[in-house]
């Protein structure tokens, strides 16, 4: 049985990797710069893998075309819970900084806390939402670095992960921790 989940795999490789480009091409110009190829590549193989451990051969249809739905909602699922993610942190993020503390406001000028504050502050107060929303803090070092906020903005997992001594799968798996528990507070917080 795993030889034949494998032999599915290997013959079929190609269909995770034609998919991957073909979405990873019609990607915005902002999420492209912070999806990468081989992401949508990794989870199209995901797709594949559990396509392969369903397909049951009854002549209906191929595996090629069996798998091809799983990898299509593989890819889709990671482009639209990370572009979700990314809006809803980025786009909170700044009008969270404005009203942290009205009294920082500087009453002569209109400026914004966030022209006011140094980036050292700027990134104390981020940790701090994130850590009061539950990200551990390996999870937070993880998202900072993934996002690009107070460093230089990490695009390449295994790099990250050599950094930080670990699998590139581990910090996969904390940025996507690290992404579901924003989302669940942004989405908790729109109820009430």
């Amino acid at each position: 049985m795993e030889r034949e989940i494998d032999s599915l795999i290997v013959e079929h490789l190609d269909n995770a990797k034609i998919q991957a480009r073909k979405y990873y091409k019609v990607l915005p110009e902002e999420l492209r710069s912070f999806i990468e190829l081989d992401d949508l590549y990794q989870v199209g193989c995901v797709g594949l893998y559990k396509a392969a451990k369903r397909y049951k051969s009854t002549g209906e249809a191929s595996f090629s075309t069996y798998s091809h739905s799983y990898i299509k909602g593989e890819i889709l699922n990671e482009i639209n819970h990370y572009s979700s993610t990314r809006a809803i942190l980025v786009g909170e993020k700044v009008e969270e900084l404005d009203k942290a503390d009205e009294s920082v406001r500087d009453d002569t000028t209109s400026s914004k806390i966030e022209d006011t504050m140094s980036e050292e502050d700027k990134l104390r107060i981020i940790k701090g939402k994130l850590k009061e929303i539950g990200l551990t803090e390996d999870e937070t070092i993880v998202y900072l670095a993934t996002e690009g906020i107070g460093r230089k903005k990490v695009t390449n997992l295994r790099a990250l992960a050599r950094e930080l001594k670990t699998r590139e799968m581990n910090i996969r798996r904390m940025r996507q921790k690290a992404e579901e528990k924003i989302k669940e507070i942004n989405v908790g917080g729109e109820d009430e």
